[in-house]
């Protein structure tokens, strides 16, 4: 009887941390998209920017490429100069990304390639094409498909009101979502 006891005690112990990993999980889902945001919001975007962003769509705009570049500045995946930097890209691939690392090096290769001989003098359309080129790679390697399905958990918490996000965001967020998602052909999740 003491041994099944134990087994017991130590299959709820087991259940606790599973359950208490998951919320952590899904509260850190939560915080860096929140942060993501957060971050475009400061780097100039728009509303409109900011939801195609919650989507892992980069914003085609002037102001969304814009805050692109200077999130990309501010990730040093873009020089102070505003030349690509693949060996920043790299890490930060391996910093975020990290159950993806092995795709980094091929990643940040590509785009290396991809925008040595891009011409600088319009430093948003240059930052936006960087971006395009890692998340394109990134895309093509399934980076985004369980964040896809966070996004759409995000959306669904901004809906019902259960995540705190700027009421501004929050409403256009809101209106744009299954727009976007069939927009953008992610009808697996609509």
């Amino acid at each position: 009887m003491f041994r099944r006891s134990e087994k017991f005690n130590k299959m709820k112990f087991s259940i606790v941390i599973l359950l208490s990993l998951l919320y952590f999980t899904h509260a850190l889902a939560e915080y860096v998209m929140e942060e993501l945001l957060a971050h475009g919001e400061k780097c100039g975007g728009t509303i409109e920017d900011l939801t195609e962003f919650s989507l892992y769509i980069m914003p085609s705009t002037p102001t969304g490429k814009c805050m692109v570049t200077c999130m990309c500045k501010d990730y040093n995946i873009l020089e102070k100069n505003g030349k690509f930097n693949g060996a920043n890209l790299k890490k930060m691939l391996i910093n975020r990304w990290n159950e993806h690392k092995e795709h980094a090096d091929e990643i940040a290769n590509h785009c290396d390639v991809h925008m040595k001989d891009r011409d600088l003098k319009d430093e948003c359309e240059y930052g936006y094409q960087a971006a395009i080129c890692f998340v394109e790679q990134m895309r093509q390697r399934n980076y985004f498909t369980k964040l896809m399905e966070k996004a759409q958990q995000f959306h669904r918490q901004l809906k019902d009101g259960t995540f705190k996000t700027p009421d501004s965001i929050k409403k256009k967020l809101n209106e744009d979502l299954e727009k976007y998602l069939q927009l953008f052909n992610w009808k697996q999740f609509v």
